[in-house]
């Protein structure tokens, strides 16, 4: 994901693989008439594999943030599926970044709108590079801040909110994982504050 367009109403992130898509379509077009002559039909199964490879990197996301509606408009596609949503910036707490293992131990990385109803991936994928997407994170951290008026809430307190709101929906995983990303905590130390955090929201019940 990378910034396409900056101004001073308006920031617009954008990650597109279509081209990837396209590449791979256009080699297995000719490979699947190929596989119609007399004696090609192993070319069938070399077109099934780029049309495949096609339709798996077939991805585009774009997060615009719009600071003369003060909203946040968010579209993602992936395999013919959208989905998409507005925020409003009043209730956005903050930006964060969640992270998951890649190829080799290496750790990958995507950024989330930390709402009160859970985090909202900018992208269905995650990326490697840690210092582009702080980058990132802090180039959305600052328009927010410049045009909402007031200044983000407290790390802690978005977090925290963020963390309750994903556990009330079930999902502990990504809660241990957000925490991990977010405090920079071993998984295990994140677990066990994940765990506390749950006790907690029981006795207040």
């Amino acid at each position: 994901m990378k910034i396409v367009r900056q101004s001073d109403t308006e920031l617009v992130l954008r990650e597109s693989t279509l081209w990837i898509s396209i590449l791979l379509a256009l080699v297995a077009l000719p490979l699947f008439y190929a596989s119609t002559l007399p004696g090609k039909r192993g070319n069938l199964i070399l077109a099934i594999f780029f049309a495949v490879g096609a339709l798996v990197w077939l991805r585009k996301a774009t997060v615009i943030f719009d600071a003369t509606q003060h909203l946040v408009r968010w579209r993602r596609m992936r395999f013919f599926r959208s989905a998409s949503g507005t925020v409003p910036f009043s209730e956005i707490a903050g930006i964060g970044t969640e992270t998951s293992s890649g190829s080799g131990g290496s750790t990958l990385y995507r950024l989330t709108l930390l709402t009160g109803h859970g985090p909202i991936p900018f992208t269905d994928a995650y990326g490697g590079g840690r210092d582009r997407w702080a980058h990132l994170r802090e180039t959305t951290q600052r328009f927010l801040h410049t045009h909402r008026g007031t200044p983000l809430p407290a790390p802690s307190a978005d977090l925290d909110d963020s963390l309750r709101a994903l556990l009330r929906r079930g999902r502990k995983v990504e809660a241990v994982r957000l925490l991990e990303s977010a405090e920079h905590l071993d998984l295990t130390t994140a677990t066990q504050r994940v765990n506390q955090l749950v006790l907690r929201m029981r006795v207040e019940k």
